[in-house]
């Protein structure tokens, strides 16, 4: 099997400047994969999603509104990549860890854009800054994902909440007392997609390890 850091490699990268060309105007394609492939070889998956958002923070909007309005536009026209490459979701991996980064002073917009943008790759890592910031604000909109028309964004109401997702910030406050997560638990538990209702199952195993009783 392909390494998973590969799913963030030349090619991802060029169908990252393939979509930058297509939603913002006078945008240096070349510069951008000249600078986004520099040294990236060496680095490992999230070194690799770190440092790519770099690059496209020197690329994008100063002003995350104006970001927000363009990355809002990617799934529209997003390359998807070959149906029979399983890690091919990985490229929309650094825009949507993007706006964790420097959409955190803006968390409306930052979770309205997050809820455009999870189908193309779920934003279960990114959506943990702004929930332990601004958390009043984050549980309005995760109510309301809750009961989401789409599957993937049903499922980021649970994974993104997870108190021990593997690779994602702890979220110690939900460690502590997970009872916050129990009204979008029994909301999603009984979902049509299994692809929620496998989330839910992981969320509960999280739980577990802290509060069995409770679960």
């Amino acid at each position: 099997m392909d390494l998973l850091k590969n799913g963030l490699s030349h090619a991802a990268v060029g169908r990252i400047g393939q979509a930058l060309v297509r939603v913002q105007a006078n945008f240096d394609q070349a510069l951008f994969l000249q600078q986004a492939l520099q040294g990236l070889e060496a680095l490992e998956l999230k070194e690799r999603v770190t440092h790519i958002i770099s690059v496209l923070h020197a690329f994008l909007p100063s002003d995350f509104a104006k970001t927000a309005k363009l990355l809002k536009r990617l799934p529209a026209i997003w390359d998807r990549g070959p149906t029979d490459d399983p890690l091919r979701g990985f490229a929309a991996w650094p825009f949507i860890d993007y706006i964790g980064v420097h959409g955190l002073e803006h968390p409306d917009i930052a979770l309205d854009t997050l809820e455009h943008l999870t189908e193309l790759f779920s934003a279960e890592f990114a959506i943990r800054p702004l929930l332990l910031n601004h958390p009043k604000i984050a549980r309005r909109y995760l109510k309301e994902w809750s009961l989401h028309h789409s599957e993937h964004v049903r499922r980021l109401a649970s994974e993104g909440t997870r108190p021990r997702l593997p690779w994602g910030v702890q979220l110690k406050p939900f460690i502590k007392d997970p009872s916050p997560n129990i009204p979008l638990l029994n909301t999603l538990k009984n979902d049509p997609s299994l692809y929620v209702r496998r989330s839910v199952a992981n969320h509960l195993n999280d739980i577990a390890k802290d509060h069995p009783d409770r679960v």
